[in-house]
């Protein structure tokens, strides 16, 4: 009597060991294509904090060039540094005050530039404008203040001297009007100073300018 044998059919799936290693060449891809993804991210990231950066600071320029080379010629300056920072001190006549934002602001008699530490980032400065008045008590009271920069390295206020033909880091108002207004400092994003010179027309004496627009740092 003839017995029949029936043929076992090969199995077809997988071993423990074949999942195992489909599954980390899986994972390995997977983090591969997510780093590519994150760095893409991160650099675009920081590509448009960049322009944004740039941009700020190209508006942060044009401001005050164009606030500074309309300034009133009666316009005093004072920079000096105290316990809040370096302050410029611009004091012009009652209702045309430069670097407005709103109407009670144009109707300081006084605005203060000022550097000074940054409560928010230790070790940083911010850039700051504030506008004052005289009340009708014949007090001088501040209206209100702007910030406009922050995250500043190393920021300084400087004039320039015309007459002695150099750059002075503290200036009384008997000293008269400026030629220049420079503002030195660091930014957080670039490790490169940025030098921004501001000229002051002189109303008093025209050949004092000379035509120079910016004149070299010592």
């Amino acid at each position: 009597m003839r017995t029949r044998t029936r043929s076992v059919a090969p199995s077809v799936g997988f071993t423990l060991i074949e999942v195992v290693c489909a599954l980390a060449i899986l994972i390995f891809l997977f983090a591969g294509i997510y780093g590519i993804a994150n760095g893409a991210l991160t650099l675009s990231r920081a590509s448009n904090e960049g322009r944004t950066q740039e941009l700020r600071l190209n508006n942060f320029d044009g401001m005050l060039r164009s606030a500074f080379e309309d300034l009133p010629p009666s316009t005093q300056f004072e920079l000096a540094s105290g316990e809040q920072g370096i302050q410029l001190t611009l004091i012009s006549e009652v209702g045309r005050s430069p670097f407005t934002w709103n109407q009670q602001a144009a109707m300081a008699d006084r605005v203060v530039l000022r550097i000074e530490a940054d409560s928010a980032a230790k070790g940083q400065q911010r850039f700051v404008v504030e506008h004052w008045g005289t009340s009708a008590a014949g007090r001088v009271e501040s209206i209100g203040e702007l910030q406009l920069l922050s995250g500043l390295k190393g920021a300084r206020w400087r004039l320039f001297d015309a007459q002695e033909n150099r750059w002075e880091e503290s200036w009384a108002m008997q000293k008269g009007r400026p030629l220049y207004a420079e503002l030195s400092f660091e930014g957080r994003a670039s490790a490169d100073r940025q030098r921004l010179v501001f000229w002051i027309p002189s109303y008093m004496n025209q050949r004092a300018t000379g035509g120079a627009r910016n004149p070299a740092a010592p």
